[in-house]
């Protein structure tokens, strides 16, 4: 429950940042951002099928590289809109 709430308080503004930047590209812009979207999915899903399950430390393990890669992407994204 608590994840759908997140999910659709950060994703309406998250899609609106994504299209809203260049209007003239507002399609192209949500096709992309959809594509991303859905290659992190699969990503995802591959590595938890290539990691073992005996145990919830292999999950913990995953889970903690994903929110390090999140959280590496959001770093690059502030230097990059702190140049401008």
């Amino acid at each position: 429950m608590l994840l759908g709430i997140g999910h659709g308080l950060l994703a309406p503004p998250t899609l609106a940042g994504t299209v809203g930047l260049i209007p003239a590209l507002a399609g192209s812009a949500a096709a992309v951002g959809g594509l991303v979207q859905q290659m992190t999915g699969a990503l995802g899903g591959f590595f938890v099928g290539v990691f073992p399950h005996h145990g919830p430390v292999n999950m913990v393990l995953l889970m903690l590289g994903w929110a390090v890669c999140g959280l590496a992407a959001q770093l690059v994204l502030f230097r990059v809109v702190l140049r401008r």
